[in-house]
């Protein structure tokens, strides 16, 4: 009887140690995703922005503030998000982890990280995430533009909707535009813009302006001798924008219009196909 209680004492000890080799070693089959995105944020106190992460898990080991911490890493550059929230939904095959945080110091005016990263790490695991471009300003040197009315047109471009031009409506009486840009990477097509016209939320831009290439830069002024217009914008490098500040120059004067979020709702991650970026896990 005593040799009995002694096997079963050593199977016990031998299948808990089974399990839990097993249990800190086994692998997360959850797949991560992000839109190759073009995000700009203005760095000012109290700022919060948001960035989403697409899993196929509704459990995912991503969304326990108290347990991970999370950043923004670029090269050498790392950047703990301080105060970060997670906001689940889902839409369609793919859960959205909706991570917010506060703005982070950038200890300059302007700060550029291309080709960014989010890091998730916790005691386990270390995911890092390509979601594309990030570029945040202070506002310092700008004057903030009142504007009577403003919102965003987007069309296909890739076999995906793009930003595609802004429709403005100034409150003032000003010479020229010399300068538009969405974020870094989105200039404005002065010489295309449509003076008094307001246009859909949802365009066909070919139909519209037929000489218009997405990837073709042009540093015409437009002469403002009107308050409402369509203005095109182009791209030095076509990432998806959702959200963006813009800055002006006009009459030689540098502007900003705030950020805005020109789409209010999550993307669906199968409109955005050939902007799908996956996450890579490691184990710790």
């Amino acid at each position: 009887m005593k040799k009995i209680l002694i096997t079963i004492f050593f199977v016990s000890i031998i299948g808990i140690v089974i399990l839990y080799f097993y249990s800190e070693n086994k692998s997360v089959n959850e797949l991560f995703y992000a839109i190759d995105s073009h995000y700009s944020f203005i760095c000012e106190e109290k700022r919060r922005y948001n960035i989403d992460i697409y899993s196929d898990s509704n459990n995912s080991i991503i969304e326990y503030e108290n347990e991970n911490i999370y950043q923004i890493i670029n090269n050498n550059d790392i950047y703990t998000l301080a105060n970060p929230k997670i906001n689940k939904s889902k839409i369609n095959n793919y859960y959205i982890y909706q991570l917010s945080f506060d703005i982070f110091d950038i200890g300059s005016d302007s700060l550029l990280l291309e080709n960014a990263n989010v890091k998730i790490i916790n005691q386990k695991f270390e995911l890092e995430l390509p979601i594309g471009d990030i570029y945040i300003i202070k506002p310092d040197n700008y004057e903030l533009l009142n504007i009577n009315n403003y919102y965003s047109s987007y069309s296909y471009l890739n076999d995906s909707l793009n930003l595609i031009g802004l429709n403005i409506e100034f409150n003032n009486s000003y010479n020229s535009l010399i300068e538009l840009n969405v974020g870094k990477y989105g200039k404005a097509r002065l010489d295309l813009a449509l003076k008094n016209t307001l246009l859909a939320n949802e365009i066909n831009i070919k139909k519209i302006i037929p000489s218009y290439e997405y990837n073709v830069i042009n540093n015409d002024y437009l002469l403002m001798d009107q308050n409402i217009f369509f203005i095109p914008i182009s791209y030095e490098n076509l990432k998806i924008i959702k959200a963006a500040f813009v800055t002006l120059n006009i009459d030689n004067v540098n502007y900003y219009i705030d950020y805005f979020p020109f789409i209010a709702n999550i993307l669906d991650l199968n409109d955005y196909k050939n902007y799908m970026k996956e996450g890579i896990m490691k184990y710790v």
